[in-house]
This record gives structure tokens, sequence and C-alpha cells, in this order.
């Protein structure tokens, strides 16, 4: 059964590790205005990882903010 939770644990950690670098390539656009990408990102990452906070137990860290 730990072994379930740690697998489940990192595919979390890998959706959210993807949702970051997706977010990152919107915003460093080089060709075009990203600003206006910057705060609906940062928006949908919070909501996001604030859904995910209550399954996370591993890493919690990563999820805490002070």
């Amino acid at each position: 059964m730990a072994v379930l939770s740690r697998q489940v644990e990192s595919m979390l950690l890998v959706k959210i590790s993807e949702l970051f670098s997706e977010v990152t390539q919107l915003t460093r656009g080089e060709s075009y205005a990203s600003i206006d990408c910057v705060i609906p990102s940062v928006l949908a990452l919070e909501k996001y990882l604030t859904e995910m906070a209550d399954t996370i137990t591993y890493h919690r860290a990563l999820l805490d903010t002070p």
C-alpha cells in the first residue's frame, strides 16, 4: 500500500512539474506580450495547488505556505 501511495504521489509531482513547465513556456514569450499571461497563470497554479493540498502527504513543503 505504501508503494502505491508513493507512486501516486510521484505522479502528482510530475503533474505539478508539468504545469509549472507549461506556465514557464507561456510566460516567457519572446515574440508576444506575455505579461497578459502571468496573473492568470499564477492564479491557475494557485488554484490547482490548493485543490491538491488535501491529497498530498509526501513532499508537503511544496504546498505549504508560510
